[in-house]
């Protein structure tokens, strides 16, 4: 009775370091998928970035048609300006930054809350907004990843969204 005791025991604490993001091997699916997908390699092209991130708040933009006004100081206006196109990439990094802690709950920790805490301090930002981007992309990222693990993808973007949008209406 004691051994199956410690076999529960032993097998509870492996299950608890898989992470409280997802499990080690959900982490290795999306970091590969997210790069895959997001066109995100060590030559430094952010074209094909940009041109993914760009579709994205355009489609954003055509749901939630008041949003667009948050985008000002941006030059919303004008999708191929440097100004906007250095917000989506602004906006790619930190969901790569998000991606690539996935091994470390406590890096993860510290850059979801400080993105929460920063789109918090934007007055008219809400919680819908990042679902919409969020229904967007995963309507989209099978189209960009060949053999996608949507359960890995879920399992692990879900707390991801869900921590950046903890603080907002």
């Amino acid at each position: 009775m004691h051994w199956l005791l410690l076999l529960l025991v032993v097998c509870g604490a492996a299950t608890a370091q898989e992470g409280r993001w997802c499990s080690r091997d959900d982490t290795a699916s999306v970091l590969s998928s997210w790069s895959q997908g997001m066109g995100l390699d060590s030559n430094g092209d952010t074209g094909v970035t940009i041109k993914k991130a760009t579709e994205f708040f355009l489609h954003l933009m055509s749901v939630h048609p008041e949003v667009t006004p948050l985008f000002a100081n941006v030059n919303v206006d004008n999708p191929r300006s440097p100004e906007f196109q250095a917000h989506l990439l602004r906006v790619i990094t930190g969901l790569d930054l998000c991606v690539n802690a996935l091994s470390s709950d406590r890096t993860l920790e510290e850059i979801t809350s400080h993105l929460a805490k920063q789109h918090e301090a934007r007055p008219g930002v809400k919680a819908k907004y990042f679902k919409a981007l969020r229904k967007f992309i995963d309507r989209n990222i099978p189209q960009l990843v060949d053999n996608l693990d949507l359960q890995a993808w879920d399992n692990c973007m879900t707390p991801i969204f869900n921590a950046i949008t903890a603080l907002l209406p």
